[in-house]
């Protein structure tokens, strides 16, 4: 299971172009964010459908654990380690509660359909010997000979799956995306890091981009977000015994 969460995103998309800046923007969600003292400031979003850079409106905590973003086709909302070993976090119920009340509370003010949703998740795995880390090689991979007599010390593997799913009444597909590699960085401790050999687990779960249609409203948002979780869990767990076994 998940040791070091890293980092989670909840994503509605849905055509911002006009919500910007502004004293008709600011004032009121600074209101509905009182609570969590998320303070407003803005960054330069480029895309390659922008001829420049565009000045976009971004909430955020002080020390950047909480970040919504509200680009020109999504609101974004982050949480981010800002703890040594991601004590900060929480779980991803826990963030997905969060998430969705914050979305509630934009929507109620700024009324959007959306055209997609996501969530992502990224987190390292307990600490591993070194010869159980190259085991896994084995059971993620069929291993070229070169590899069997060189047993490569990073490595990552990408699946996909699309799954047909009501979500509150509209049949969608979803994107089921899992990412596990074996990477190597530095952990924030007390008073320093320490360096680190461990096996990463990203998942994307998203409903699929070629439906461009603004049909989510907030039933859907909570709607989509338990089927993600409960997807997510699934996955993780036959991973976890799949690494194990």
């Amino acid at each position: 299971m998940i040791a070091i969460p890293n980092s989670y995103v909840a994503q509605f998309f849905a055509d911002m172009a006009d919500f910007r800046p502004s004293a008709d923007t600011i004032p009121p969600l600074m209101e509905a964010f009182r609570h969590r003292n998320l303070l407003p400031g803005t960054f330069h979003e480029m895309g390659p459908f922008m001829q420049a850079p565009q000045v976009r409106l971004r909430l955020s905590s002080s020390n950047n654990e909480w970040m919504i973003d509200f680009d020109t086709l999504r609101i974004s909302i982050q949480k981010n380690s800002v703890k040594p070993k991601g004590t900060n976090m929480g779980t991803p119920e826990e963030f997905v509660r969060d998430a969705t009340d914050f979305l509630g509370r934009i929507l109620g003010l700024f009324p959007k359909k959306g055209n997609r949703l996501s969530l992502t998740t990224n987190g390292l795995m307990a600490e591993m010997p070194g010869e159980r880390l190259q085991e896994i090689y084995t059971r993620v991979f069929v291993p070229l000979q070169f590899y069997e007599e060189h047993r490569p010390v990073g490595w990552n593997s990408r699946s996909l799956a699309r799954v047909f799913q009501d979500v509150a009444g509209s049949q969608e597909n979803l994107n089921i995306i899992t990412i596990v590699s074996r990477i190597q960085g530095d952990l924030k401790e007390e008073g320093g890091s320490v360096s680190f050999d461990r096996i990463q687990v990203q998942f994307d779960i998203n409903t699929h981009q070629s439906n461009r249609e603004p049909r989510f409203d907030m039933a859907h948002v909570n709607a989509f977000y338990p089927i993600a979780l409960r997807t997510r869990g699934l996955i993780l767990s036959q991973l976890t015994e799949h690494l194990n076994g």
